[in-house]
């Protein structure tokens, strides 16, 4: 039974955790928001003086932003999606993976979005919540809190 009740716990905590990520991304896509709006008006600017750069545009954003959305997080241990992130998460957070516990490390709310709370096992008290996106074909670390 006590089993049961920290699960639940856990899955409070990362419920609460989710939410938490889920509003600051919110707040940064409204940034972003505002920020691409601005861009966007310099670049067309841009793009009206020097239409000869036009012929060489670089699609391999476009290539990767497809690709990004046709994957499909894993959250099976052992995976080599499970590792990726856990190597993602190692580089963010400075803990070697050998030397890493891993608490809890499933979707961020969003397809290809991650959240983990892992800790050093030196430091099982000082957990560190990170979140995840995959973009560019890979995991990378959106943003650390540090304990």
């Amino acid at each position: 039974m006590a089993a049961t009740h920290t699960t639940s716990h856990h899955q409070q905590e990362s419920k609460k955790e989710t939410q938490a990520a889920q509003s600051s991304k919110k707040k940064d896509s409204s940034e972003k928001a505002s920020n691409t709006d601005s861009e966007d008006s310099a670049n067309k600017d841009n793009e009206s003086n020097d239409s000869s750069d036009n012929a060489s545009n670089d699609t391999s954003s476009d290539t990767s932003s497809a690709a990004d959305s046709a994957h499909h997080a894993s959250y099976d241990q052992g995976t080599a999606d499970w590792n990726a992130q856990v190597g993602a998460i190692a580089s963010a957070t400075g803990i070697d993976q050998n030397n890493m516990v891993i608490y809890w490390l499933g979707n961020g709310g969003a397809p290809n979005s991650s959240l983990a709370r892992v800790a050093a096992k030196s430091a099982p008290s000082q957990k560190y919540v990170v979140h995840l996106v995959y973009k560019g074909g890979k995991w990378q670390a959106e943003s650390v809190q540090k304990p």
